[in-house]
């Protein structure tokens, strides 16, 4: 990463300390993981008005790649001038997201396991040996088989850690870039990531007979959503302008994004589906600037964004089968869908947010205080070999 300053945060007492975050990042995790609940729970209530409404909510994980992106460039600049700056965010990456990943990868293989055990007829069909293990090794996402069918929702994950692969590289083409063409090429970034995956997903259709399809291996694909990560990266650039931060501009382009993209989910067709990602992580963008400066609004959502991660990937249970077992009782039957769906949701948040919080406890913040005491071990190692020699 960033080479300027080199030894400036060589210290132990700098290293001790985790980096300071962008503070508005956590309310649009927040906002991020209701959407996506909001979209899960609706599988229960298929057909219904609440459902075709709720399909915007697959537009969350936009949302989460946006706010990554933002968090990893504010986390870069902050820690520039660190030795072995790439080797260390790597050891950060692995250790704020495997551990609580690997538990849901033996809760659901344990639940689907079960569950064929007791005769449910494929229950186990996608929880093969290698399947596993792909998950295991967080490459999944480049496995078609094991993509999404390990931990449900795990393409978000696999996508997000193909992304960490190649961000050093990218930030390093940012902070080139931004040096001799600051506008310019914030703006190309995102602009020759959107047209090179458009004409990728063109030929790919074009090649198979096949149109890109929503929720689809190439859909879920880093090529696809690589610039929604590009788009975040250059709003952490664009909102330090003061053009960034006018009032009328970021709500146009939240709602005019979202319009967009609710037309495309019922278009689909292969330009669409390539191009709905991006949009909706261009409006997303004009959401960042009301965050900042509706500080008051946060609030809960704020609180519910720290435990985003937690909820991903323990939602479904209450999403899925928890909501699934309380409408089947027939003393139900007679409420509108509406009101049953509203009622089960709210269930599912809470629930949600409190195994969240049992997590990020537990998994999330031992996990990471391990990758930090990790580094500083490999610091002092270097240190005392910097010294001897």
């Amino acid at each position: 990463m960033n080479r300027k300053n080199p030894g400036a945060h060589d210290t132990p007492t700098a290293l001790d300390k985790p980096q300071p975050k962008l503070v508005f990042v956590d309310w649009l995790r927040g906002m991020a993981i209701l959407l996506v609940i909001v979209v899960h729970h609706s599988v229960n209530f298929p057909g219904s008005q609440v459902s075709a409404l709720a399909e915007m909510g697959q537009l969350g994980v936009q949302l989460f790649f946006v706010a990554s992106a933002l968090t990893l460039c504010g986390s870069a600049e902050a820690r520039q001038g660190e030795r072995r700056a790439t080797a260390k965010f790597y050891t950060r990456r692995l250790f704020r997201i495997a551990p609580l990943y690997w538990l849901g990868i033996g809760l659901y293989t344990t639940i689907a396991v079960t569950a064929a055990a007791f005769g449910k007829v494929g229950a186990d069909t996608w929880y093969t040996a290698p399947n596993i293990l792909a998950n295991v090794l967080l490459v999944h996402g480049f496995v078609p088989a094991a993509q999404n069918h390990i931990v449900p929702g795990g393409w978000s994950i696999g996508t997000e850690v193909a992304f960490y692969a190649v961000f050093p590289l990218l930030l390093r083409f940012y902070l080139c870039g931004c040096e001799r063409w600051p506008r310019g090429f914030v703006f190309g970034m995102p602009a020759a990531g959107i047209a090179l995956n458009l004409a990728l997903q063109i030929g790919v259709a074009r090649m198979t007979g096949t149109a890109l399809a929503n929720n689809s291996f190439l859909y879920f694909s880093l090529p696809n959503q690589l610039p929604v990560f590009l788009i975040g990266m250059s709003g952490f650039f664009l909102l330090k302008e003061p053009f960034a931060q006018a009032r009328l501009i970021p709500a146009v382009m939240l709602a005019g994004s979202l319009a967009c993209c609710a037309w495309l989910l019922r278009t689909e067709g292969t330009a669409g589906m390539a191009l709905m990602p991006s949009i909706a992580g261009i409006g997303f963008l004009g959401l960042v600037p009301l965050a900042m400066r509706y500080r008051h609004a946060r609030g809960g959502i704020e609180r519910i964004g720290e435990v985003s991660y937690s909820m991903y990937v323990f939602h479904f249970l209450f999403a899925w089968w928890g909501t699934h077992f309380i409408i089947q009782r027939p003393q139900l039957a007679h409420l509108p869908p509406y009101l049953l769906y509203t009622a089960t949701l709210l269930g599912t948040i809470a629930a949600s947010y409190a195994v969240g919080r049992i997590s990020k406890r537990v998994i999330e913040d031992p996990a990471i205080r391990l990758g930090r005491e990790t580094i500083q071990s490999l610091d002092r190692r270097y240190r005392a070999e910097g010294e001897a020699a």
